[in-house]
């Protein structure tokens, strides 16, 4: 698909594949044995190892998923639709992981989404508008989910 992967971290690193379920405490769950209703079977997934939440969460770094470069009307308005799987839980006291999801046109950056809460978004919709403000007819997605350690670290999930 073009996509490529940048990261700092140790484990966690994006992939395209089937989702593996990950459960904490024999009932909550981290992540789905399934993607989102959307298009196909697989999903982009920060670690697929599945059985504990640690065993291939975002650790010590970031990882970015990034995509080819896309080149829009400028006429018209544009928007990125995804959706979203988020857990940010254990760890520290301070949920501290994050994800951004970016547009950048090599001088222009500008972010259309940012969590950090530790409120799970299960399969959560998105349609963000494209700003106008960097180059439309070539651009790229950036999508960086990180492990900030500061407060002891948690476990972050992201898939998209």
């Amino acid at each position: 698909m073009g996509w490529t992967v940048n990261s700092s971290a140790a484990s966690g690193l994006w992939e395209r594949d089937i989702p593996t379920v990950t459960i904490y405490n024999n009932s909550d769950t981290c992540s789905p044995a399934f993607d989102s209703e959307d298009c196909g079977n697989m999903a982009f997934i920060t670690g697929n190892l599945g059985s504990s939440p640690s065993a291939d969460d975002v650790d010590l770094g970031y990882v970015q998923l990034v995509s080819p470069t896309i080149s829009l009307d400028s006429n018209q308005t544009n928007y990125l639709h995804c959706n979203l799987w988020w857990r940010n839980f254990l760890g520290g006291t301070t949920s501290d992981d994050t994800l951004f999801i970016d547009v950048n046109d090599g001088v222009n950056k500008e972010n259309l989404f940012f969590i950090q809460s530790d409120n799970p978004k299960n399969w959560y919709k998105l349609s963000l508008e494209i700003p106008n403000t960097i180059n439309l007819s070539s651009f790229k997605i950036e999508i960086t989910t990180a492990d900030w350690d500061f407060w002891g670290g948690s476990f972050s999930r992201g898939r998209n």
